[in-house]
């Protein structure tokens, strides 16, 4: 298998009340293509501020993070923000569908910014909707899908094994 994300000695320390705040210290991790990861602890320990610097919305207080082979703190906020729309998914649990949309336009949104045709993403949406079984749900609005359902067939219409992080806080 091929590694897909490297991170080594990765630190993050805040700043809260003059008080330095270590929530990450020294993490080396790796994930190869097809690899099914998940991240745990307790609250306040740093999950979602890992999952944030790999994607390289927020930058570590040392440390790298290798997204195919490329540093994602060395390259401009330009490319990192283009290799973020083709490399990086998030899952979120709550609150992260638009309830104004159906299950189907939510699941086709990531498409379009991805300035896929319409056919296209229609036709990945339904094969999302259909692999978390709510094909049933195509024109349902947020408030009749489960927490965990609709972000399931949110990512699975991008949905690509070598590039992914799953999020639940």
């Amino acid at each position: 298998m091929s590694e897909i994300l490297k991170v080594e000695g990765l630190s993050k320390t805040f700043l809260f009340q003059n008080e330095q705040i270590k929530v990450l210290d020294g993490l080396d991790l790796s994930i190869e293509k097809g690899d099914i990861i998940g991240i745990t602890g307790v609250s306040g320990a740093g999950k979602s501020t890992l999952l944030n610097i790999m994607g390289g919305l927020e930058k570590p207080t040392s440390g790298s993070v290798n997204l195919a082979g490329r540093d994602v703190f060395m390259i401009s906020d330009r490319e990192r923000t283009a290799m973020r729309r083709k490399s990086v998914a998030y899952i979120f649990q709550f609150h992260h569908l638009l309830s104004e949309f159906t299950a189907m336009e939510n699941v086709m949104l990531p498409l379009f910014i991805r300035r896929e045709k319409y056919g296209a993403a229609r036709e990945k949406a339904v094969g999302a909707l259909r692999a978390v079984d709510m094909l049933g749900r195509l024109d349902h609005g947020r408030g009749a899908a489960t927490g965990g359902g609709g972000e399931g067939a949110f990512h699975r219409a991008g949905d690509n094994p070598g590039r992914r992080a799953d999020r639940k806080p």
